[in-house]
């Protein structure tokens, strides 16, 4: 598996018309069988889901590789808009703990949420006005 060999896979994140407004990727480096979905988007273009969105499709990618059953999401706990991506999605948070803050807006805690294979459905997230 291209994880297990270290290897990322980033994506950018386009809107029509507008070019690249963010990005999202697939880590490894969180254990065997398992891989992190990361994700950011423009704050010019936040709250449309966006950001769902491009997470949801990296983790159905993610779930249909038969060795990955665990998906995790990293975010700050001061980070609203990530932790609602990851309840839209069916994730679980299954810890917080300390981290060093690595933006001014940091609270120095780090929320994991987590996906198992069999428990994930890939939640539909509520429609944007």
């Amino acid at each position: 598996m291209p994880w297990a060999q270290g290897v990322e896979f980033s994506y950018a994140v386009e809107l029509d018309g507008q070019g690249a407004i963010g990005a999202a990727g697939l880590h490894a480096g969180t254990g065997a069988g398992a891989l992190e979905i990361g994700y950011w988007i423009d704050a010019g273009h936040t709250g449309h889901g966006y950001a769902t969105l491009a997470a949801r499709a990296l983790g159905q990618a993610a779930m249909a590789l038969r060795e990955v059953v665990r998906l995790e999401i990293r975010c700050d706990r001061g980070n609203a808009a990530s932790a609602q991506v990851a309840r839209h999605l069916g994730f679980v948070l299954e810890g917080i703990e300390p981290r060093p803050p690595q933006a001014p807006a940091e609270t120095g805690w780090g929320m994991l949420w987590v996906a198992r294979r069999g428990q994930w459905t890939g939640a539909t997230p509520p429609v944007a006005p």
